[in-house]
C-alpha cells in the first residue's frame, strides 16, 4: 500500500562537502575517493526521498517499492562505505605530515 501523505524534506544540499571539494586534492586520493561515493550517495538517497515526496500520489505500489528500496540501498551503501571513510580518516590524522611547514 503506498502511503496517503509522506513528509516534505528540503532541498538536498551538501554545503560543508561542497566547500570542501576545492581541498579534496590535499588527501590521499583513495580518502577523496571515498569521501565523494559516500556523500554522493547521500545526496542521491535524498533526491529520492524527495523525488518520492512529491511524486509518490502517481506512483503505483511496484514504482514506489523500487523507489523506496533503491533510496535504502543507496543509504546503506553510503553507511558502509562511510564507516571505512572514517576509519582512514583515524588513520591519516594520526600520521605524522610527510613534509614541515616552512619548509620546500
Amino acid at each position: 500500500m503506498v502511503p496517503s501523505s509522506l513528509y516534505s524534506i528540503p532541498t538536498p544540499t551538501d554545503p560543508v562537502f561542497d566547500s570542501s571539494v576545492e581541498k579534496s586534492g590535499l588527501v590521499v586520493t583513495s580518502i577523496a575517493e571515498d569521501a565523494t561515493y559516500v556523500y554522493e550517495k547521500i545526496r542521491s538517497f535524498r533526491i529520492g526521498m524527495l523525488l518520492l515526496f512529491h511524486e509518490y500520489k502517481s506512483m503505483d505500489r511496484a514504482e514506489f517499492v523500487a523507489r523506496c528500496q533503491m533510496a535504502r540501498d543507496n543509504l546503506l551503501k553510503a553507511s558502509s562505505r562511510g564507516e571505512l571513510l572514517i576509519e582512514k580518516l583515524r588513520l591519516r590524522a594520526n600520521q605524522k605530515p610527510f613534509w614541515k611547514f616552512g619548509m620546500r
